[in-house]
């Protein structure tokens, strides 16, 4: 019994020993491959930094750096040609729009006027208009522009012969909505108007909470005020009528007179529409066509039936008596022959 006891032991110890030697081979084998790991990333982050250190280097280059900036230098000069391209198609244009919406701001304030030219001062060179009347000046805009609460307003001022404020017209402005923008109501530039040159603004009442807006306003209009401006001796240069508040007025109202007149005389001839010969004609002779028997509707259609005879009668059903039929075409019809032939007689 003791000997298979002691076998029993060696087969143990030796299979023991086995499994150690198996576990430190598997082990050994695990370092190896950890070992060839850690020495792959390592090449790996060797070869990274020496690709960044030649990416730097060759990017301090100064032939990169000429090479950059040609690139950048041939960008910019595209999108400036693009942008001058767009900026000479559209420039005529835009000043064309420009001016016609300055004209039509100062012919809206100038209603007697009929014409505007830009004329410059000699001494700053302010841009004003002045306006006609025919052979005569009423007088000139100004054309200002003040720092409002949301960005600057540019506005034209009216300024008659007297040098009295007609009527301030905003051109452009940037206020703020519901606030700053009631300022551009005729409740607000109607306050300017007949104020004189010596207190352009006196008695106008600013808008509560837009005090900043309508200040930047008046300061417009005193800016058009100071502006000198002589146009005594505009009108001499232009070879113009320099026309006052009473010229003008008289005009508006012989423009009212020769209106009334005209109206008058149109409504002192009615048409004549009776159908009465006039005393001075003798009254055309007319007759009236034979009409054949009468035919289908369906057969020949209204407008050949038209063609056909001389005046526009119906078409007539064939169920309708014939004394009917030429009856009724003779009393629609015979009124406007009658008046017809009269207003060519008259003419």
């Amino acid at each position: 019994m003791r000997p298979d006891k002691t076998k029993k032991g060696m087969d143990k110890r030796m299979k023991k020993a086995s499994a150690d030697r198996e576990n430190e081979r598997s082990s050994d084998m695990n370092s190896e491959v950890e070992s060839e790991r850690i020495e792959s990333d390592i090449d790996i982050a060797e070869e990274n930094s020496s690709g960044e250190k030649k990416k730097a280097s060759d990017e301090s280059r100064p032939a990169y750096l000429a090479r950059l900036v040609a690139v950048l230098t041939v960008i910019c000069v595209v999108i400036a040609v693009l942008l001058a391209s767009v900026n000479a198609l559209t420039r005529d244009k835009i000043a064309e729009n420009t001016v016609r919406a300055k004209t039509d701001s100062v012919l809206s304030i100038f209603t007697v006027g009929n014409d505007c030219e830009l004329y410059r001062t000699e001494e700053d060179g302010s841009e004003i208009y002045i306006v006609y009347k025919d052979d005569g000046i009423v007088g000139y805009c100004a054309y200002v522009s003040s720092v409002g609460f949301g960005g600057n307003i540019d506005m034209m001022v009216g300024i008659n012969s007297e040098y009295a404020t007609v009527g301030v017209k905003i051109v452009s402005m940037s206020e703020t909505p519901g606030v700053g923008s009631k300022t551009d109501s005729d409740d607000f530039l109607s306050q300017f108007k007949d104020k004189l040159r010596d207190a352009p603004t006196k008695d106008v009442d600013a808008i509560s909470g837009a005090t900043i807006s309508s200040n930047a306003i008046m300061s417009g209009v005193i800016k058009a005020h100071a502006i000198d401006v002589k146009l005594d001796e505009i009108a001499a240069e232009k070879q113009k009528t320099l026309l006052l508040s009473s010229d003008i007025d008289q005009i508006i109202n012989d423009t009212g007179n020769d209106s009334a007149d005209t109206s008058a005389d149109t409504e002192s001839v009615p048409a004549d529409t009776t159908g009465a010969p006039s005393a001075d004609t003798e009254p055309a002779e007319t007759s009236v066509p034979e009409t054949s028997a009468p035919k289908e509707a369906e057969d020949i259609p209204l407008r050949e039936q038209r063609r056909q005879q001389s005046y526009e009668y119906p078409v007539l059903s064939t169920e309708i008596d014939p004394t009917a039929q030429i009856e009724i075409p003779l009393a629609e019809e015979t009124a406007p022959i009658e008046s017809e032939t009269d207003e060519e007689s008259a003419e």
